[in-house]
């Protein structure tokens, strides 16, 4: 089958057609003339060399179509003229016209494989040619050799050219009915392309400004959540109670995980979804930053998947959030030299909607925070995520082990 369809690089799929109906056309070709070559070596020698010359024209052709695949227009027109040039002297220097026969289907075959790969000005030149070949053999040709040419009437010579006009005037209407169909078949499909490509333009477009539009609606929305992080960091800056800063940071906080979302979202070209590696990092930086703590919490984020559904991913991030806050006040002791670590890691589960979250701290949690709102806001948010989650603690510190999807 390699033999049979070589590596071609043609844009247009007719001028593929078109190479590799040459193309097997040779192949077919050598495989007839290889086999007759040999036997005429030992049944008919005389014939010998007329088969060896035209198996070593066949793998010149072939040699040639496959180092210049671009010119197979002119290598099989010039080989292809060769031909009906050779079929043409085979019927004026043999004797015996029933014989022509072959000659004639030859110079059919030129006629047809031209028009089919050079196009139809060279087939119907052929067909022309042809038929001119026919009426000079019959009207003024007429050897020695073969007296039956010579000793046939007018009307006989007319009948002959008659019924050889009537079937190249039935393959040229072939030709021609075939060039029309394929010409409108052709134009309907540069229309309809035309057409479908103005199409795609116009909803392309649109879809660029619907893009456009959400990424406007979705920095609004940012800066809005911006304004409110704002408004309460004022507020809790009146606050002489720790417990109420410590109460406004959380909710200061939980707004920046869904502003962080939108952000994420209004900085992407698409709007179908956002890098939850990245968003998972940028979210502990900025928490870590906040709680002026980045320096001594070193975190790892690992990923199997490349993202989430965007109404998933607010409350998942708000679970994040709150398993940070979490573990910043009430796993880690700061006020003691360690390695504080977070290593976050999420997997693909058995279906499409499914999937793992593993929070990893290697802190010591305090005594009383079971029934922290912290802890209640993890169970509300794990809820929407049809999800469900444990809490392992062993001597590598804290684990939550979270499965969504169920």
């Amino acid at each position: 089958m390699k033999i049979l369809n070589p590596n071609i690089s043609f844009d247009d799929y007719r001028e593929q057609a078109k190479f590799l109906f040459i193309w097997r056309l040779m192949v077919f070709s050598i495989m007839l003339t290889t086999p007759f070559t040999v036997s005429h070596i030992f049944i008919a020698q005389d014939q010998f060399l007329y088969f060896l010359i035209s198996l070593i024209s066949d793998i010149l052709i072939i040699y040639f179509l496959w180092k210049r695949p671009e010119k197979y227009r002119l290598i099989t027109l010039l080989f292809f003229s060769s031909v009906f040039l050779i079929a043409v002297q085979f019927m004026f220097t043999l004797g015996n016209p029933e014989l022509n026969v072959q000659a004639f289907i030859w110079m059919m075959m030129v006629v047809i494989c031209t028009y089919f790969t050079a196009g139809s000005f060279w087939g119907t030149l052929y067909l022309v040619l042809t038929a001119t070949a026919f009426s000079i053999y019959y009207f003024t040709y007429t050897p020695i050799e073969y007296v039956g040419i010579q000793q046939m009437s007018l009307f006989d010579k007319l009948t002959s050219i008659a019924q050889i006009s009537l079937g190249l005037s039935i393959i040229g209407y072939t030709m021609f009915s075939y060039h029309s169909v394929n010409t409108h078949a052709f134009k309907e499909a540069r229309d309809a392309y035309l057409k479908l490509k103005e199409e795609n333009e116009r909803v392309e477009k649109k879809n660029n400004e619907n893009i456009i539009l959400l990424q406007e609606v979705h920095h609004r929305v940012k800066n809005n959540l911006q304004v409110i992080i704002s408004l309460l960091r004022i507020q809790s800056s009146e606050f002489k109670s720790q417990e109420a800063k410590i109460a406004f940071q959380d909710t200061i906080n939980r707004v920046l995980s869904m502003s962080l979302i939108h952000q994420k979202i209004y900085q992407k070209e698409s709007m179908v979804d956002i890098d939850l590696e990245d968003y998972l990092k940028t979210l502990l930086a900025d928490l870590l930053q906040v709680s002026g703590e980045q320096s001594k919490v070193r975190y790892e984020v690992h990923s199997d998947f490349k993202s989430i559904d965007i109404d998933k991913m607010v409350p998942f991030g708000l679970i994040v959030n709150e398993l940070l806050s979490n573990s910043l006040k009430h796993a880690f002791n700061f006020s003691l030299e360690g390695d504080y670590r977070i290593v976050i890691d999420i997997k693909k589960g058995s279906g499409p909607e499914y999937f793992s979250l593993n929070y990893l701290d290697n802190g010591v949690w305090k005594e009383g925070t079971d029934k922290s709102f912290g802890l209640q806001l993890i169970d509300i948010f794990t809820e929407q995520l049809n999800g469900k989650y444990r809490r392992v603690i062993n001597e590598k510190g804290t684990q939550y082990e979270f499965e969504f999807g169920e």
